[in-house]
This record gives C-alpha cells, structure tokens and sequence, in this order.
C-alpha cells in the first residue's frame, strides 16, 4: 500500500474543524473534516469515510489541500464544451436577446417574452450564419467520416463477410450479419453525405405515432391502400420537419391542387409550401 501523503503543516486539526464548521460548501466542509481526522491520527480509510469517499479520492484531496489550501478543497466546475459561435457572433446574439418585443412590458409575461422573442431570435440567427455553418460543419463531418471512419468500415466489411462465411444460416448472429449485409449501402450512405446522422431515432421517434395508433388502422384493405398510407405518413412527417402544421396544409393543398397547373405541383410539396391568401386570412 502507498505510504500516506502529509498533510502541510501551517493548518492544524483544530484550525481545519474550525473552517469545516465555518464552511457554506457542504463538500469541502465533508472534506475538510476527513483531513482533521487524518491529521489526528486516524485510519485514512476510516477518515475518508467521514468525508463519504474512498482512500484514494481522500489522498487526492490532500494532494490538492497541500498545494493549494482550503480553496482546493472547492469543487472546480468543469468548463463546459466550448462555444460553436466566434466571438463576435456570441456578442450579435447578446445584443438579440437583449431587446425584448414592444408587446413584453413586465415580468408577468415572461413567457410571452420567450415566445415572441425565440422565432425572430431563431430566424436571425440561422439567416446570418446557420445555413453557412450547417454547410461548412457537414462538410468538415464527411471529411472526418472519409479519414477515419470509412478505413474501419472497410475493415468491418471484410471481417463481416468472411465470419459470415463460416457461420450456419440458422445461426442467430449470421442473420443479423446477412440484415447488415443487405442493408450495407444504406448503411454506408452517411460516408457521402456529412449532413446524415449517424443515429436513426429522429425517424423512429417519428414512427411513435403509427405505433401508437397502429390498432384503429390495423388492416388497409389492399396493397393499394398501405401504399397511399404509406405516403400520406410520409407527406405529414414532411411537412412536420419543415414547420408546416400537417393538417392546415393538407387542407389547403387539397382545396388548391384541382386548379394547380401540373408543372406547379411541387410548389405545394412541405418544403416549398406558401400558404394561400384566403387560408392566411383564415
């Protein structure tokens, strides 16, 4: 076992109980009274149980009590992941939040505040540097993908397909190499395309609501009818992903698509949809 670390000698047990006592840090009060314990002698296993840690956090703290006093005896809050945004962006986006709507005049409506404050917020943003920061963070995201992931999924093909080889089809691991297997250009699609995630949950957490309802449409009638249900799941989600409310759209859609010159029909798909006048008026 490690010999045990000295405490510093210009504190002394009483003047380390009496900062403990004096103490508005539960942590470092904890702290500061298992070194008093190890200063009088005790078991550092024992003494670091007065303080709820084990003997080797123990002999850190008294690492850090050593070099750096009772403050070291703080807990140092971790930094944090750095900012995406410059400098003088974070300072554009201080100035932004800074004004608040001409509708907002007291603290009772706060949250009117963050409501009218978040779309124009949102829009300022992503007009002035979202869409070049999306581009050039998917852009760096396919160069990482290419030089470093793409060599290990090489490697991870060969490997699949020659294990595969060796292993029975009844066998419960091949079949869920052959479903990889099958499935490997889709599954190697996010090495052409940095703006693919590499997680499938935006999709599955779209599905909860087929899921959920799936029992009060259990049969479709015919393969024509899954592949209309199919589709129309497919527009709604659309136009969800493109902040388009899916039932006023497709109320709309409906009462103007009889009148839509055919090579003006993809004017009405979610991502490029403009509601009409009457329905604004509505």
């Amino acid at each position: 076992m490690a010999t045990a670390v000295a405490l510093r000698t210009d504190f002394s047990v009483a003047d380390l109980r009496r900062l403990a006592a004096a103490s508005k840090n539960a942590n470092q009060s904890r702290r500061q009274l298992s070194l008093a314990a190890a200063g009088d002698g005790m078991n550092r296993t024992e003494a670091a149980r007065i303080g709820g840690m084990e003997r080797q956090t123990l002999r850190d703290w008294v690492h850090r009590f050593n070099t750096h006093g009772p403050d070291g005896l703080m807990d140092i809050p971790s930094p944090g992941p750095s900012s995406r945004l410059t400098t003088a962006q974070l300072v554009e986006l201080a100035e932004i939040v800074g004004v608040p709507p001409l509708s907002v005049n007291g603290p009772r409506n706060l949250p009117t505040l963050g409501r009218a404050k978040f779309p124009t917020l949102a829009g300022v943003v992503i007009s002035r540097w979202g869409d070049r920061s999306l581009r050039s963070w998917a852009a760096e995201r396919l160069a990482l993908r290419r030089e470093r992931a793409a060599p290990l999924v090489a490697d991870l093909e060969i490997w699949m397909r020659a294990e595969r080889a060796r292993l029975s089809r009844h066998s419960d691991v091949a079949k869920a190499m052959d479903y990889m297997l099958k499935r490997w250009i889709a599954f190697t699609r996010f090495l052409d395309d940095g703006q693919i995630c590499l997680t499938n949950n935006a999709t599955e957490r779209a599905l909860r609501g087929i899921a959920l309802g799936r029992k009060s449409w259990l049969f479709a009638g015919s393969d024509r009818g899954c592949e209309r249900a199919a589709l129309m799941y497919t527009l709604i989600q659309a136009a969800r992903l493109n902040e388009v409310d899916p039932q006023a759209w497709l109320a709309d859609v409906l009462a103007r698509i009889n009148d839509q010159a055919i090579r003006d029909l993809a004017a009405l798909l979610p991502w490029n949809y403009t509601p009409a006048p009457t329905s604004l008026a509505a």
